[in-house]
């Protein structure tokens, strides 16, 4: 690593990782400071607001992808470790419901609607 710097790791709104950066202590804190006194970001205009049929296919297909990738995934060294561990499951099950959640909101409906 390169001197007097850190790798800081960049993570998605699904938690999925999204690569690092290396910065200074200094940068660290200017970034830092910056995003803690940036006003808050305003509601997406989409909120509450119907979906195209465009946009819905594009989310529909990103979830369907990931969830093509953790099935591939999960197929890999399946000859040494043939069960899948409970913990996997949940994992997937948590980044699927988050997803879905995302799409749900986007589309203008509440958790208090779908749960309640």
């Amino acid at each position: 690593m390169a001197e007097g710097r850190s790798l800081y790791r960049l993570i998605g709104w699904e938690g999925a990782d999204r690569g690092g950066l290396l910065l200074s202590d200094g940068e660290r804190d200017a970034i830092t400071s910056a995003l803690r006194s940036a006003p808050p970001a305003p509601p997406p205009a989409t909120a509450g607001l119907a979906l195209s049929k465009i946009r819905f296919a594009q989310l529909a297909g990103w979830i369907a992808k990931h969830a093509a990738a953790w099935s591939s995934d999960s197929l890999d060294l399946i000859e040494d470790e043939p069960n899948i561990s409970p913990q996997d499951v949940f994992r997937f099950t948590d980044e699927m419901r988050a997803r879905l959640d995302r799409l749900d909101k986007q589309a203008g409906r509440t958790l208090e609607k779908r749960h309640g």
